[in-house]
């Protein structure tokens, strides 16, 4: 019945299940829709990019320069924090830890990009925003992709960069 059941079963990545509903999460919140991609926490750098990257695209924001076209990388993920865009993992180097706050940092800055706005705009912007207002401002960006797509995530790093 799943056809990516033998792919889990062997372990390899499986690509986050935007276009199917998820049953039962239709009527709940934007912000409750998005605190269920919360359960695939801690990420690496690859699958943060991976992750957020699945969610950002389901939304069908239209991206207005290069930069918010591109497909977010482990890279991108430590340009971000080495600029202070996003909050310092846990640990270093390829044992960095990344959690749901950090998801959240990622999903403003490439929502923001693809509306047209600077890193440093969106910079003073994550500063200025406690966790529970970025949350919401997340959600009700993201509402229309959030209501559409059940939160399936690579949980395996390779092949989603």
């Amino acid at each position: 019945q799943n056809r990516n059941a033998h792919r889990r079963a062997a372990g390899a990545p499986v690509a986050p299940a935007v276009s199917r509903g998820y049953a039962g999460a239709m009527a709940d919140s934007p912000v409750q829709l998005l605190r269920l991609h919360a359960r695939h926490a801690p990420f690496n750098a690859r699958q943060l990019a991976a992750h957020a990257t699945a969610v950002v695209d389901a939304a069908g924001l239209r991206p207005t320069n290069a930069s918010a076209r591109q497909a977010l990388s482990a890279r991108a993920v430590r340009y971000y924090v080495a600029n202070g865009l996003l909050d310092r993992p846990e640990g270093t180097g390829t044992s960095a830890v990344y959690h749901y706050r950090h998801l959240l940092q990622l999903l403003h800055i490439k929502v923001r990009q693809r509306e047209g706005q600077s890193l440093v705009t969106i910079k003073r912007e994550l500063k200025e925003s406690a966790g529970d207002a970025l949350e919401r401002r997340v959600a009700t960006a993201l509402q229309n992709a959030l209501a559409g797509a059940a939160p399936g995530a690579p949980r395996q790093g390779d092949g989603f960069e």
